[in-house]
């Protein structure tokens, strides 16, 4: 594990310490984990949510038939 040193304001030290008090975490490393992971995952999610926006703005879709995959590979084929 790693050490880190951070300087926060007394009204944030003091919350942190009420919430370890309040018997919720058992430190205040383990609090500021889970602050950490609950952003990694909002910042994960929001990712997903940009790229499936994008998606669904990108324009009308094109079906995928049999047909459109012979004209497809054989586009690629002729090109290599």
């Amino acid at each position: 594990m790693v050490e880190l040193q951070l300087q926060l304001p007394e009204s944030t030290s003091e919350f942190i310490s009420e919430v370890v008090a309040s018997g919720k975490y058992g430190s205040a490393s383990d609090f500021v984990c889970d602050l950490v992971e609950t952003v990694r995952l909002r910042t994960a999610q929001l990712t997903l949510r940009d790229l499936a926006d994008a998606g669904e703005n990108s324009g009308l879709g094109e079906e995928y038939t049999p047909e459109w995959w012979q004209n497809f590979t054989a586009k690629l084929r002729a090109a290599a």
